[in-house]
């Protein structure tokens, strides 16, 4: 993997990975490659004023509320490093394009306050929380940061 004409590809590889695992929330190895970039958001989303890392005040969803809030619509998120989302929930599938060109989708499922996807190709299947911040969406990402879902039309 370390080419020595080409140096930078074994990074670019472990911060791909990081990032696709981050995506997803949950896996360890996610938290240890990505955590150094994404941590001062992480720790300012954990400040004060939060519950279990949630702004003060944000609810947790039913499952049949939060599979209403997203089936068949589109959404736009920007994380805290400037990474753009733009995800998509269409016939049972959600469909997920990141601004740095990494894309996959797969069936998902709302579990308790959860949204779960089985990404089908390039990132791990897993479930991130989903709550309710005065009518908007925020997402608990791996890393712990939270991240609006801006709906789009």
């Amino acid at each position: 993997m370390n080419n020595p004409r080409n140096p930078g590809r074994l990074q670019r590889f472990t911060w791909l990975v990081g990032l696709a695992l981050s995506l997803v929330g949950g896996a360890a190895m996610a938290q240890s490659s990505a955590a150094a970039a994404t941590a001062p958001a992480a720790a300012a989303s954990a400040s004060a004023g939060t519950v279990d890392g949630f702004p003060a005040g944000a609810r947790a969803l039913e499952p049949a509320d939060l599979q209403a809030r997203l089936k068949d619509q589109r959404f736009e998120a920007k994380l805290a490093d400037g990474t753009g989302w733009r995800i998509m929930f269409q016939g049972g599938y959600m469909y997920i394009d990141v601004s740095n060109g990494a894309r996959d989708n797969g069936p998902w499922r709302a579990e308790n306050s959860r949204l779960c996807v089985d990404y089908r190709g390039r990132f791990p299947s897993g479930c991130n929380e989903v709550r309710d911040l005065d009518g908007n969406l925020v997402l608990r990402r791996g890393n712990g940061e939270i991240v609006r879902l801006m709906p789009k039309s």
